[in-house]
């Protein structure tokens, strides 16, 4: 059976959470026709067990659900694309939460587009505001990508408020990067490079709402950040050489600072005061370079000089926001 939309969720250990989002989707199922395609990847077995549980008490047409082996997100994702019978597909995350008629405006808005993208709600704690995505999808794609990877927000570089059509990400091969780190934004990436600005809706309704947990991959500091931020970057700088894409030098470094302040701030999030490296980095670059570099948002900019001028006093005012 065909449909308009097939929705993909990779689930993790996820027993703690996923009754949210079904809920939301069995709420959707009574107004839209689609798909949910649920790959769970490796869960423990007393998890497994719970999800199973939680799966079976509600009443979603045509869900399927698929038990893999531990592969990561990204590895999940693919498998769920190659099992999709929709001609757009979306992906969710398992623990955030779905707006009341979210699917149906996607749906509605389906026809002449390659791609839809809604706004967000971030729920932090008990607070709650929206956060816009920009729009990034120019005709020129050299400055596109420029202000791409140096400008962008968490909802432009999340799946999950954005659904594609399938056979524009066949037709592009566009696909998850192998790495389970800022897949997100490669599949993005390769999404801006090969589209046309055209094809590309942005609603003004709030499609998603992103719950931020302590417990979260973004909440926490991985050790080996930095070497996983260096493939990410020689990943970037490859893909856009074979499409023949170069930045200029400023957006190269306004990029680059942008990844080592992404560093800097999960170590401080995460209570790890260790942050010599990335302070060096902006020192070398230099305070004036930094603010003077358009490529950044200001905000990024006086973050910067801040961090330089005071690394101490900005770590503690940065853990407390």
């Amino acid at each position: 059976m065909r449909f308009k939309l097939s929705i993909i969720i990779p689930i993790y250990n996820s027993a703690d959470f996923l009754s949210g989002i079904l809920e939301d989707l069995e709420q959707a199922s009574k107004e839209s026709l689609f798909e949910v395609i649920i790959v769970d990847d490796g869960s423990s077995v007393d998890q497994k067990e719970k999800e199973q549980e939680i799966l079976s008490a509600r009443e979603i047409p045509n869900l399927r659900v698929f038990w893999n082996r531990h592969g990561f997100q990204a590895q999940a994702r693919t498998f769920g694309l190659t099992r999709v019978n929709g001609e757009f597909v979306l992906f969710l995350d398992s623990d955030d939460r779905l707006p009341p008629l979210a699917i149906q405006k996607y749906i509605s808005n389906l026809d002449g587009h390659d791609l839809i993208i809604g706004s967000v709600n971030k729920q932090i704690g008990q607070h709650t505001f929206m956060e816009k995505p920009h729009n990034f999808f120019y005709n020129d794609k050299q400055r596109s990508v420029a202000d791409f990877l140096t400008k962008n927000n968490e909802t432009d570089v999340g799946l999950w408020n954005k659904v594609f059509s399938v056979n524009f990400l066949k037709k592009n091969a566009v696909i998850f990067w192998g790495e389970n780190f800022f897949e997100d934004t490669m599949f993005i990436l390769e999404t801006l490079v090969s589209i046309n600005p055209d094809r590309v809706l942005f609603l003004s309704e709030i499609t998603y709402t992103l719950i931020k947990r302590s417990s979260s991959t973004t909440g926490t500091y991985d050790t080996d950040l930095p070497r996983k931020v260096s493939g990410f970057e020689r990943a970037v700088e490859t893909y856009l050489q074979s499409k023949e894409i170069e930045l200029s030098e400023k957006a190269r470094s306004a990029w680059r600072l942008r990844l080592q302040f992404f560093i800097l701030n999960r170590k401080i999030f995460s209570g790890n005061s260790d942050f010599v490296a990335e302070i060096s980095i902006f020192r070398r670059y230099g305070l004036l370079k930094i603010l003077n570099n358009k490529h950044l948002k200001m905000k990024y900019r006086l973050s910067m000089i801040f961090a330089m001028i005071s690394p101490g006093l900005y770590s503690k005012l940065y853990a407390k926001h």
